[in-house]
């Protein structure tokens, strides 16, 4: 990525240090706006998701930090929209983390709490962002690989339905979307669904991402890792 202005390029690190600084300069200056202090923790947050380097015990205080933040605000009230916005990130991050490292228990927790507040955001049943939540919890319950992607199966199909309805057939979430579903096809070997897939994919992502794109990459490894399969 480059700077709009100066035109330098940065990094996710260079993200995750001036969201960092962001929110360190906000609570310093601006101890007693609680909502202020919300929304620099929540730049703070999605900042240093960027960074690969930054350890999953900092994103995890990030995350906690913001949840803190909302409580201090909203205690007792009803939270507003974008408050409800932020607690959901926040969850999904600890979620993640928490699948990352193997305690199932809490992400399933974490992704209920996630569900709870999507429908209160007044998310419904087909939304791409209920979907995910539900998609997570249903590979949590899942004893095992096989399983797992049996269960992830319907989720990432409609997901992928509806990317292409919500942001285009081209876009970039849809084309990840697309990858995903790719690959749970792949590994319940049904082949020949999933090479017509990846081709489809691989078209869209040469002309609109480009050929060195990292999504692009990872579509044409997998094509060329299936190229032998043998057919379903």
């Amino acid at each position: 990525m480059q700077c709009p202005t100066c035109k330098q390029g940065w990094t996710g690190g260079t993200l995750a240090d001036m969201s960092k600084k962001c929110a360190l300069f906000v609570c310093k200056e601006y101890p007693d706006y609680a909502e202020l202090k919300m929304y620099a923790l929540g730049i703070k947050r999605d900042g240093i998701a960027f960074s690969r380097t930054i350890s999953m015990e900092e994103r995890k205080c990030a995350a906690k930090e913001v949840l803190s933040a909302i409580e201090e605000s909203y205690s007792g009230k009803e939270l507003p929209a974008f408050a409800l916005d932020e607690k959901l990130n926040s969850h999904f991050m600890l979620g993640d983390i928490a699948f990352r490292r193997n305690d199932l228990a809490a992400a399933i927790e974490h992704y209920k709490q996630c569900e709870a507040t999507a429908r209160a955001l007044g998310y419904g049943e087909d939304d791409i962002e209920m979907m995910q939540i539900q998609k997570q919890i249903a590979g949590l319950r899942s004893e095992d690989d096989a399983a797992i992607n049996e269960a992830l199966l319907p989720f990432s199909r409609a997901i992928f339905v509806k990317s292409k309805e919500v942001y285009g057939e081209d876009n970039r979430i849809t084309l990840r979307n697309g990858y995903n579903l790719a690959n749970i096809l792949c590994e319940l070997e049904q082949i020949n669904e999933a090479k017509e897939l990846l081709a489809d994919l691989h078209s869209k992502a040469h002309r609109v991402l480009g050929p060195q794109y990292n999504l692009t990459r990872d579509i044409k490894h997998l094509m060329d890792k299936i190229s032998t399969s043998r057919v379903d």
